[in-house]
């Protein structure tokens, strides 16, 4: 058992064999579970997918914090560089519209498109969620200040963002 980053109680558990694989969420105290599979592999169906999908059913949680006026709005189309240990940095694209909390859009890295399915702000830090059309998830979190490095995170791989409004 452990917490989730909103401090829920949480327990999950993980699994699969050649050709498929699972993931199973539990928030006990919301009486929410959250049951992924697939039939391939390598999808990204683990925790931020199932946790993405868990979300519309937990009980309320503001997907901003602070004033709305005072978020720093990452709307707009954006080049991007994924920097990680020991790897050749990665360029990539990202296209976001909405408002701060509630944003939408596409992203690519590596000729690979990802929808955003989710987002929160403070005034630190814009986390954004998007999964491939393959299932994998991308998570990445783009600085309050403009200009300022970001970080991202997927199956396992994490680095430093960097993007450039264009």
């Amino acid at each position: 058992m452990g917490t989730d980053r909103d401090g829920r109680r949480v327990v999950n558990h993980s699994g699969g064999s050649i050709g498929g694989i699972t993931f199973l969420l539990i928030f006990p105290d919301d009486g929410v579970v959250v049951a992924t599979l697939a039939n391939l592999s390598e999808a990204g169906t683990g925790y931020n997918v199932a946790h993405a999908i868990a979300e519309p059913f937990l009980g309320p949680m503001e997907r901003t914090v602070g004033d709305p006026e005072s978020l720093p709005d990452h709307a707009g189309a954006y080049a991007c560089t994924a920097l990680s240990n020991g790897e050749e940095p990665t360029s990539g694209k990202l296209w976001l519209a909405g408002a701060p909390g509630d944003y939408w859009g596409r992203v690519v890295f590596d000729d690979t498109p990802a929808r955003v399915v989710y987002s929160s702000a403070s005034r630190d830090a814009t986390r954004i969620l998007a999964v491939t059309n393959r299932g994998s998830v991308l998570n990445l979190w783009l600085a309050g200040a403009e200009g300022a490095p970001g970080r991202w995170s997927s199956r396992g791989r994490e680095g430093e963002l960097r993007c450039e409004r264009r």
